[in-house]
């Protein structure tokens, strides 16, 4: 649950007319990551994006069901994932939704790709 410090933070993305978690819209992946695997993509305006995964393709656990993965595009529909991140040498797993819309915070924030 969002505490009141979380709770102000989304408040100001918000605010800011930052994408949050609840803009992500998820679909079934149709690769072998398993069957109740959903994914979301979203692009921001800097040219970065993140991909989220959830179900059992995901690097995730029933308290923190999220994986995400820094994507850089190179035009509208093709992207690739950022290796090594930002934040890590690989996928960022374990995720809440609040820590999602974190991390979308500072991605968004970064500057913009030429």
């Amino acid at each position: 649950m969002c505490s009141l410090p979380c709770a102000n933070f989304v408040a100001r993305l918000v605010f800011l007319d930052m994408k949050i978690f609840q803009d992500l819209v998820f679909v079934p992946e149709s690769s072998t990551m398993g069957s109740d695997t959903q994914k979301a993509l979203i692009r921001f305006e800097n040219g970065y994006g993140v991909s989220v995964l959830t179900g059992s393709g995901a690097l995730a656990t029933i308290e923190k069901p999220y994986e995400l993965a820094v994507i850089k595009y190179q035009d509208d529909n093709d992207y690739q994932i950022i290796y090594p991140t930002l934040f890590n040498s690989d996928v960022i797993p374990c995720l809440t939704s609040d820590e999602v819309t974190q991390y979308m915070d500072i991605i968004q924030s970064l500057p913009e790709l030429f």
